[in-house]
This record gives C-alpha cells, structure tokens and sequence, in this order.
C-alpha cells in the first residue's frame, strides 16, 4: 500500500499468535478486514499489516479462535499527531527557546571602541546612542553609513569612523586627527626633587637652577632642581617649572637563606582530573577528595559564547599533580648557586627596567646547617620627578628678601 491516502488513514503492523492460524485468516478475509505483508513467522504466529480504523473488528475474531494479539509497529498521521499531542509543551519550549536566540542574535548587545587614545569611550558612545547604536536594540534597519557621517560630525577630535556588526556585537573603530600642540602659556613653577637616596651621577637642568653636583649624596625628598632661580648671591630672581634629568647610584640589598639539607620536589607522573561547571557564580559539582598527601593544582576555565553573547556558564577543569619532597646534602657550591638564583629572580622584580647595574658587592655567613647569601646592587638610575612649588613658599622667599633689603646697615 504505502501511498498518501493510507498514510492519512494510519497503518499498523499487528503479530498474531493462535493455534487456529488458518481460521483466523478466512475470519478477517469475509469480515472485509485488510491486510497485507502478511508473514508466517513460525506454526502458530504470523504477522500483518492492515488499517488502523479495523483493528477493533479483530477482537470478535480473537475471542473466537482464542488468539492473541499485539500492534508491533505504528505509521500514519494520526499517530504523529497524538505524539506531538503529548509532547506539545516541550515542543512549544523548544520553539520558544529558539525565537529568543535569533531575537537576541539580532539585538546589539555589546559595544567595543577601538583605536582611540585621546577621546574617551564614554564620548563616543554618547554619540552612538544619540544616532540610533544603542545596547539592546535590534539590528535591523540600521544605516551604518549614515551614522558613521553623523558620528564623525559629532566628534571634531576623529577623522575615520567605521562601524560593523559581528554576532551581537558592534565594533566601532575610530581614527584620531592629529591635533595641533596647545600652547602652554603659564608655567607652574615646581622643584626636582628626589624619588630615593643615592649619590648623584649625572645631572642636566633644561629649566630651572641645579642645586647638587656629581658625587653629592641625597636622601628621599632632597631638591635637586629648584624651580626658584636665585643669582651669584643667592636672591631669588625669578620662578620656572624645572625640567631635567638626574641619574644617581642608588642600592638595593637582598639576603637570602639556604639549608644545606636541601628539599626538592619532583613530579611522580601520576595526575587525576576533575571537571565541573560554575552557573551564575555556583559551583555544580559531585563532592571531590583528592588522593594524593602531596600536589600541584593546575586550573583551567572555558567560557561559552551564543552570537558573541556570554553565558552565564563556565567549564572548570582542574588536573592534580602528585609530587614527592625529598631531602639530601648539598655542597657549598650547589647552596650559592641556589641563592644566586633567588637573587637574582628578586632582583628583577625590585630593580627598574631602566636600571643599570654597575656592581655587586656579596658576603655569605656559612653555619653548620646553611648559608646566609647578601648582595648589594648598585644601580645608576633616574631619581628626580617634579614637584609643585606652592604659592606660600614664594610668598616667603619674596618676604624674606623685602626684610633684608630694609634692614639698617
């Protein structure tokens, strides 16, 4: 059969058992009952297809030659229909569900500015909103072009601006003009003075008067070039806002220990993993206890994205690494090696990049169970940054100049 019209009607396939095969079959043949496909599976059982609206003609016919039966198979509309019946719910959730990713694939859910360094994002995204680009608005019937012509507009400080859309995200790049140099016309008058004790390398004074040479020591807050400009004898004859450089030798002193009875660590190649999921900052997990008395934890977090929306969802992978801390005798010369290292590692850290080290002085204390390493670096390094002269200070050197030009000689 197998065409439109009984897929409407609806089929079954239905398994007979009875010892009265063959009278079963004339039975359904005169009460007009159809069937086809019809197989003999062994002596006492066949199976048949027929139309799904007589299979209640089959219970008269069952009740007289004492068979049984069972529907093995069912196809047809109906039967589709009662199925989409019963999972109506989940099928209107799954519609729901997908209507609300394409609704939030097409809104503007993120903003992200680039090439900019000078005009503030919050500028440009005022301008945005202003002409149609705002969060959570749908993407259809934006006119990019013309929002690009009205945003350039707003923003005299830019000369390109290009706006495109990837997923729920709107890039907006810009490009700066570059402005002319605004012309400071009013110094602030302000010292040099100094960021750390050292003693004085190098010192040039672009503006303003040098109050120290090469070889003087200075501490901590020391002017070094004063923003008050005083002659031969020492008046003050005019303010400036000092500019210059100063280098200095400056110290940095770092000790570390060893014990001779040296613990080292070393990986056994045995690890476990564990995975789990953190959703909206809670944490979904089975309880976990780790069986190694000793290890390294190394973790790792995926987060998920939707049209370039992140979810409120993140992977946490965590692998645990089994280690031994054994404990042996090292030498003398493994123990200095040891604290170099330590030293040096520090010594990266606290001294500036733009540091220059010009000599190391080491001492080492030994005992009977380590070594106590000391090295001082000395540094050349720039010392001086700017500090404002207040109004008060001048006011005095003013005052105290006027006091002694009406002194009695």
């Amino acid at each position: 059969m197998g065409n439109f019209k009984d897929f409407i009607r609806g089929e079954i396939k239905v398994k007979v058992e009875s010892l009265e095969i063959e009278r079963f079959i004339n039975m359904a043949t005169k009460g007009k009952i159809r069937m086809w496909n019809v197989c003999r599976e062994d002596f006492t059982t066949i199976s048949f297809t027929m139309f799904q609206d007589q299979y209640k003609l089959l219970k008269r016919i069952v009740r007289k030659t004492g068979s049984r039966t069972k529907v093995t198979k069912k196809n047809g509309m109906n039967f589709i229909l009662n199925k989409i019946n019963r999972r109506k719910f989940f099928i209107i959730g799954v519609n729901l569900f997908l209507i609300l990713i394409f609704v939030f694939s097409s809104m503007i859910l993120r903003i992200e500015i680039q090439g900019n360094k000078k005009v503030d994002n919050k500028v440009i995204i005022e301008s945005l909103e202003k002409h149609g680009i705002n969060y959570g608005k749908l993407k259809f019937g934006i006119k990019l072009r013309d929002i690009e012509a009205k945003v350039l507009k707003d923003l005299k400080e830019v000369s390109v601006v290009t706006i495109k859309f990837i997923g729920t995200k709107a890039i907006v790049n810009v490009v700066e003009r570059t402005m002319p140099p605004e012309m400071d016309l009013i110094e602030t008058p302000r010292d040099i003075i100094s960021t750390k004790e050292g003693v004085i390398s190098k010192i040039t004074a672009l503006k303003g008067q040098s109050v120290v040479t090469i070889g003087d020591y200075v501490k901590k807050g020391d002017t070094l070039i004063s923003g008050i400009v005083r002659d031969a004898e020492g008046v003050p004859i005019r303010v400036a806002e000092s500019t210059g450089e100063v280098i200095a030798k400056t110290w940095y002193e770092i000790e570390e220990n060893v014990d001779l009875n040296h613990k080292e660590e070393k990986f056994t190649g045995r690890e476990t993993k564990r995975t789990y999921f953190n959703l909206f900052n809670k944490t979904l997990a089975f309880k976990y206890k780790n069986k190694y008395p000793q290890y390294n934890k190394i973790q790792d977090t995926k987060n998920y994205e939707i049209m370039g929306y992140r979810l409120p969802i993140e992977k946490v992978s965590e692998i645990y690494k089994e280690k031994i801390i054994t404990e042996r005798k090292i030498s003398e010369d493994e123990a200095i090696k040891i604290l170099i290292e330590k030293i040096d590692s520090k010594a990266k850290k606290v001294i500036p990049k733009e540091g220059l080290i010009v000599d190391k002085q080491e001492s080492k204390e030994i005992s009977e169970n380590g070594i106590k390493l000391k090295i001082i670096f000395i540094v050349e390094e720039k010392i001086g940054e700017g500090k404002d002269i207040s109004p008060g200070v001048i006011k005095e050197e003013q005052e105290k100049e006027e006091a002694k030009k009406i002194q009695p000689e």
